[in-house]
């Protein structure tokens, strides 16, 4: 089956994030955005931040490349879900997005940050019982002062209205 969002066919991943997302109550659910603006296509959790910002219901955090700064905040809001989004190297091509399992994140190499995304989910599944969902975008380069490339930036838009779809108000930018 496949799924259409604003006459776009979706790839496998985003297919099976729609179902997932689904399921997801918006108000208890954390979106967290990782990476960094000056780093090419490391910028692809602020970009998908700044599309989200204001049109989505469930609560956003644009982590930069600090997510540790966000554990104890996210906590407190004891989420049922959360969903990490960051730019991270799985050997796919650039703007490829892949849902993965947290168990399956192998070290820091696979992210762009010190702080490996399933340390980051597991510091917080320690304290809360959560749903995690790890979306990575896999970059072409994260080289410093460089914009993002067209792969990255139409993967960010991709994925910004499969969440929409599922979690978003369907506010307008600007308003």
């Amino acid at each position: 089956m496949q799924v259409r969002i604003e006459h776009q066919t979706l790839t496998p991943a985003l297919e099976y994030l729609a179902g997932r997302l689904k399921d997801l109550e918006a108000a208890s659910t954390v979106i967290v955005c990782i990476g960094n603006d000056l780093k090419g296509d490391d910028a692809a959790g602020p970009l998908l931040y700044e599309a989200l910002r204001g049109r989505v219901a469930a609560q956003l955090i644009n982590a930069a490349t600090v997510p540790e700064n966000y554990i104890q905040t996210i906590i407190r809001k004891a989420p049922r879900a959360v969903i990490v989004v960051d730019a991270a190297d799985f050997n796919a091509p650039p703007g490829e997005i892949a849902v993965l399992d947290p168990a399956d994140i192998k070290g820091p190499t696979t992210s762009t940050h010190i702080l490996c995304p399933a340390t980051f989910i597991n510091m917080i599944r320690a304290e809360i019982a959560i749903d995690t969902l790890f979306i990575a975008i896999q970059p072409k380069s994260t080289q410093l002062a460089q914009p993002p490339g067209p792969q990255v930036a139409a993967a960010i838009q991709s994925l910004a209205a499969v969440i929409l779809t599922a979690l978003g108000v369907n506010i307008p930018p600007g308003d």
